[in-house]
């Protein structure tokens, strides 16, 4: 099952997805045409927001961002695991979760080079969210605008609507709820800089979601809420065997308010190794 969950949504990733928002942390620095994957291992504590528990959280990312003639592809698998047996809660039960996006680029698609001050490009997105414990399902299409900031690798403001399609506790009591649409602003960035000759990264993003009512045979609401995740990355490959962008090690700090629409505040830093190929 879990193969098969896989191959679907890394297919869905190439026909109609683009770069996360949360995780496009390394879009832009690469060039038409290429392709660059990592595997992410993260550990912290997380909060539970619906048993208000924290537990030892082991997060494994797989992800690939590639740039095409036309724009760019990115999606990003999770496999999260916590201390916890199953509380009934189905958060981080071996939970898979993905996102996949396509970014249309509008200097691409019409040959132009477009520059408003300092927005450089304006980009066309499809996205899908995908929980696999919760049986969520999101599309989010929306607009991006790609600023040329000096010392960004990348600044990008996106604008998406968050649609639901998830299953709902109508077919299984186990789902989370279905809910209404709504809509989210996300602030994606790298920041590369050196110090003498030690590589390093300032990367991640910011959103802001707007709440929305439930949908489903139970009422109730999702608060607002934002999600900050900053990562900061010590090129070691470089450091240690003089082979840069292949390994790095650091942290991720996590700030969430009302996380998953729930009256919890989590604030986290979890220790973090990539592997880039």
């Amino acid at each position: 099952m879990k193969h098969y969950i896989y191959g679907f949504f890394l297919l869905a990733a190439f026909l109609g997805a683009a770069p996360q928002i949360s995780r496009a942390d390394f879009l832009e620095t690469i060039k038409p045409n290429l392709s660059i994957s990592e595997i992410h291992y993260q550990y912290g504590n997380q909060d539970n927001p619906f048993t208000k528990e924290t537990d030892h959280t082991t997060i494994i990312t797989t992800q690939n961002a590639s740039r095409w003639d036309w724009g760019s592809t990115f999606f990003f698998v999770d496999y999260a695991k916590d201390g916890e047996e199953s509380d009934g809660s189905n958060f981080n039960d071996e939970n898979i979760y993905l996102e996949a996006y396509l970014n249309l680029s509008f200097n691409a698609l019409f040959g132009e080079h477009f520059k408003a001050g300092h927005l450089k490009d304006i980009g066309f997105i499809m996205g899908t969210n995908y929980s696999r414990d919760a049986a969520i399902l999101k599309y989010t299409p929306g607009l991006r605008l790609s600023w040329d900031i000096p010392g960004f690798a990348y600044l990008n403001t996106d604008f998406l609507s968050f649609l639901d399609h998830s299953a709902g506790k109508r077919q299984n009591a186990a789902n989370a709820p279905a809910e209404k649409d709504s809509w989210f602003v996300d602030v994606n960035y790298l920041y590369p800089f050196s110090v003498k000759n030690q590589k390093f990264m300032v990367t991640g993003h910011a959103e802001f979601i707007k709440g929305r009512e439930l949908d489903d045979i139970i009422t109730g609401t999702k608060k607002d809420w934002f999600l900050a995740q900053t990562q900061i990355r010590w090129d070691l490959g470089n450091a240690l065997f003089s082979k840069p962008d292949k390994f790095y090690i650091g942290t991720e700090y996590q700030y969430w308010n009302n996380k998953l629409g729930t009256d919890v505040d989590e604030h986290m830093a979890q220790a973090l190794a990539v592997v880039r190929f």
